[in-house]
């Protein structure tokens, strides 16, 4: 019967000679080298949360991979190795960790990136996967950036990823990010993971500045019911990012990147994202996006 050891050789088997990874599977730790300043970046997927129990494994591999690549490219970073942590249901069958395997390294192959390490374990509960990855950069482009009067500029398109099946398949933006950054000075940025309004409005905290949004200019992805689903639903894995207004003027002009590029409100001061209709009034919601919420403490004595 197959067993943990069986998966690890594998991938150690599969493995491609990389400089930039000289010591990888198969010992206790990883050694790198490292060009540039290191950017690292760590995120979880979970059966029942970030993907359904009934989703392929290749698929489920891809995503886990590609979560922590959107957030390379929100630093506008060079993603290098990756070390993955995989909880796997043993009721799913060896073939089943294999192909979740597969999955991740075919993503890794295309963008470049040597799988370094990680561990493996079962269990007879949902899947999950833990990846890390390990990036490289010149300059790292963070949230806390952003200037008064300056635009916010989307890339790509909103809404209705997780119904539709796009936050399975979705392509990371790091070729957009570094394509963006040097074609500009990005004062700040960060990936749509949780929702164009929450994660503007982190953005925002970072900067200690506000937004004002346009719900009209969301630029809505098929799919997408409505301007809430543009701005509330999450798992778009886009790049909203801060500009002076003559660099927002030439990117618009000339996008450097092809998967389009929107102007989407404007930094102010003060605190808070505002969200305003076509009318100039504010938009309520009853959410600004997903976040991951615990269960009330147990009563104690």
């Amino acid at each position: 019967m197959p067993a943990e050891f069986d998966l690890i050789r594998t991938l150690a088997a599969a493995a491609r000679p990389d400089p930039r990874a000289p010591l990888g599977i198969g010992d206790d730790a990883a050694v790198l080298n490292l060009t540039g300043r290191p950017v690292v970046c760590c995120d979880l997927i979970a059966e029942g949360t970030h993907f359904p129990p009934d989703t392929p494994p290749k698929l489920v591999g891809r995503k886990a991979l590609a979560v922590n690549l959107s957030d390379c490219a929100a630093m506008a970073a060079t993603p290098v190795a990756a070390f993955v942590g995989l909880l796997v249901d043993r009721r799913r069958g060896y073939r089943y960790a294999e192909a979740v395997m597969r999955g991740l390294t075919e993503l890794a192959e295309q963008f470049h990136v040597t799988l370094a390490g990680g561990d493996t374990a079962t269990h007879d509960g949902p899947t999950s996967l833990c990846v890390t990855v390990v990036g490289t950069c010149d300059r790292e482009v963070r949230r806390s950036g952003a200037r008064p009067g300056d635009a916010l500029l989307v890339t790509g398109r909103l809404g209705g990823s997780f119904p539709s099946g796009r936050h399975l398949t979705f392509t990371p933006r790091v070729a957009e990010a570094q394509a963006l950054a040097a074609a500009a000075e990005l004062h700040a940025m960060i990936d749509l993971s949780d929702g164009l309004l929450a994660d503007c409005g982190r953005l925002c905290d970072a900067s200690g500045l506000s937004a004002i949004l346009d719900a009209a200019a969301a630029p809505l992805a098929d799919g997408a019911e409505n301007v809430k689903a543009a701005l509330t639903d999450g798992e778009d894995f886009e790049l909203l990012f801060a500009v002076s207004e003559s660099d927002a003027a030439r990117l618009l002009d000339a996008p450097p990147v092809a998967c389009g590029l929107t102007r989407i409100g404007t930094v102010a001061a003060g605190a808070g994202v505002t969200v305003r209709g076509a009318d100039g009034e504010p938009l309520r919601f009853p959410t600004a996006g997903y976040e991951h919420a615990f269960a009330a403490d147990p009563a104690t004595d």
